[in-house]
C-alpha cells in the first residue's frame, strides 16, 4: 500500500500543479454504445465530451467516468470536479473523453439507489468504458495503445 501511494504521489502532484490552459474546450459528441449494451435493449449511442490537448497528435487518452450524480449539474453544465480533472489532464497532454452513462438511459443520478438500479457499475458502466476505449482507439489523433 505504501509503495502504491509513493508511485501515485508524483502524478497527483503534477495534476495539482497542472495549469488549466493550452487545451481545447470540450466538444459534445455521441459515440456508439457497446454492442452488448445495444443487444440488451440499451441505448445505441452514448453522450460524451471530448477535450483535446494543445499540439499535434496522436495523443495519449483518458476515459473519465462521472460519479453517481452524473456528468452534468442541474444547470446542465459539466460537474465542476469533472471539468477540472479534464482540464488538468489535457494540460498534461492527454485527450480526455468525459462519458455520460446516465442521460442516454433516462437517468439523472444513481446516488442512493439500491441494488435494483438500471445502470449497474459492473455491467452497463463497464460496457460504456469499453465503448469509449474502442471509440478512442479508432481515432487517428489518439494513440491506440
Amino acid at each position: 500500500m505504501r509503495r502504491a501511494i509513493l508511485l501515485l504521489l508524483p502524478l497527483l502532484l503534477a495534476l495539482a500543479a497542472a495549469p488549466r490552459s493550452g487545451a481545447s474546450a470540450p466538444v459534445a459528441l455521441r459515440i456508439p454504445a457497446h454492442p452488448a449494451a445495444r443487444d440488451a435493449g440499451g441505448p445505441g449511442e452514448l453522450d460524451a465530451l471530448l477535450r483535446l490537448p494543445g499540439g499535434p497528435g496522436p495523443h495519449r487518452a483518458v476515459v473519465l467516468l462521472h460519479g453517481c450524480a452524473g456528468m452534468r449539474a442541474s444547470s446542465g453544465a459539466m460537474m465542476a470536479r469533472d471539468d477540472d480533472w479534464g482540464a488538468r489532464l489535457a494540460a498534461l497532454g492527454y485527450a480526455v473523453l468525459h462519458l455520460d452513462s446516465l442521460s442516454p438511459r433516462g437517468e439523472r443520478s444513481l446516488c442512493g439507489q439500491g441494488e435494483d438500479r438500471r445502470v449497474r457499475m459492473g455491467v452497463e458502466r463497464a460496457r460504456d468504458a469499453y465503448a469509449a476505449l474502442a471509440f478512442l482507439q479508432a481515432r487517428v489523433d489518439i494513440r491506440a495503445d
